[in-house]
């Protein structure tokens, strides 16, 4: 089933062209592709990969009302793309306050529970999605990753066997946030050089 890789150089060493081959070649096999990138000047500025991930899957705008995001979300659930347990974390990554039934257990989860809801409510869409459409998830610049996202990719990176598709990952050497830890939360990923 599916894959995740990573590709490692230098900047301008040609990792972007080799993503965009991918690209292609994922396009010309009928995959759905979807893009998200870790911007250098930090996730509260949208740079969050989960984020960009969970509106990409639901195919919502970044513009969306929260009319229309809150609709995609519902939308899912029922399409059976997502859980209802799935609810709360999907409203959070897509900036939607908390349903009132839902914000008081919300409100007593740990960070910790947080950050693994979110991962695992995008690793599900990627998976039911990737029943319909093999997916291809890029992930530019995860150099620039903070240690939850880092953390939230790993995660990803391992549920990736579950799906018809592949995640793709480029980081630059200097910075490489690929270590022996994250390796080891994400033992099947491999990394291209």
């Amino acid at each position: 089933l599916g894959h995740a890789v990573g590709s490692r150089g230098e900047a301008g060493r040609g990792k972007s062209r080799l993503v965009e081959s991918f690209r292609e070649r994922a396009r010309d096999a009928g995959f759905r592709i979807v893009v998200a990138h870790i911007l250098d000047f930090g996730t509260a500025s949208g740079g969050d990969p989960m984020r960009q991930l969970a509106r990409l899957l639901l195919s919502v705008a970044p513009d969306a009302t929260a009319d229309t995001r809150s609709t995609a979300i519902e939308r899912a659930i029922v399409d059976g793309e997502a859980d209802e347990d799935d609810r709360a974390f999907l409203f959070d990554l897509l900036n939607l306050p908390q349903p009132p039934a839902l914000q008081p257990v919300f409100d007593a989860m740990t960070h910790t529970v947080r950050a693994h809801g979110r991962s695992r409510a995008v690793a599900r869409l990627c998976r039911r999605v990737s029943r319909r459409t093999p997916v291809l998830v890029v992930i530019e610049d995860a150099h620039w990753a903070d240690p939850p996202t880092l953390a939230a990719l790993a995660r990803l990176a391992r549920r990736m066997s579950d799906c018809r598709g592949m995640l793709v990952m480029t980081t630059r050497l200097e910075g490489d946030p690929f270590d022996r830890a994250w390796r080891t939360e994400a033992p099947d990923a491999a990394m291209l050089v």
